[in-house]
């Protein structure tokens, strides 16, 4: 009995440790939820509300594909995506804050990510994964399904 409640002790002294490095900062938590307000707010920050929410839903819809889930840390991994959105392109993650933090709508970009963190906010695009703005064309434009247009922003998935 002594032995099984010695190796009982000894996997909780291994294991707290591993679950505290799981565990985000208030910090890091904070700075990844920025980032993506960020990212909601100087792409689609002159698209009005509407806009914003649609933007937000392709973040939590591709999060959501790829991880399975839409925290924090799944939203800014896919927003902090090289060559996914346009603002961030060649910028840091502190520059992409800075900048969308000028915003006036970057408070309510803000609560747009922490609604999309608790599986609050209703999906509008119809489950898009792209977008683009109506004066592009992509090449893959052709080869998607158009789910909706908002304002200057045009939705799809495959």
């Amino acid at each position: 009995m002594k032995k099984v409640i010695f190796f009982y002790l000894l996997s909780l002294v291994c294991f707290i440790p591993f679950l505290r490095s799981q565990i985000p900062t208030t910090k890091e938590r904070d700075v990844r939820e920025k980032y993506v307000a960020s990212v909601i707010v100087l792409e689609a920050g002159g698209e009005g509300r509407m806009g914003m929410i649609a933007v937000t839903n392709v973040i939590g819809n591709r999060a959501f594909k790829k991880y399975g889930r839409k925290n924090d840390l799944t939203l800014f991994k896919i927003a902090s995506q090289k060559w996914q959105f346009s603002c961030t392109n060649g910028k840091t993650v502190a520059q992409v804050i800075a900048r969308g933090k000028k915003h006036l709508m970057f408070a309510y970009a803000l609560q747009l990510v922490r609604r999309m963190e608790n599986n609050g906010l209703t999906d509008i695009t119809d489950g898009a994964l792209y977008y683009h703005t109506v004066n592009v064309f992509p090449k893959w434009d052709g080869t998607m399904i158009r789910t909706c247009r908002i304002n200057h922003h045009v939705f799809f998935k495959p």
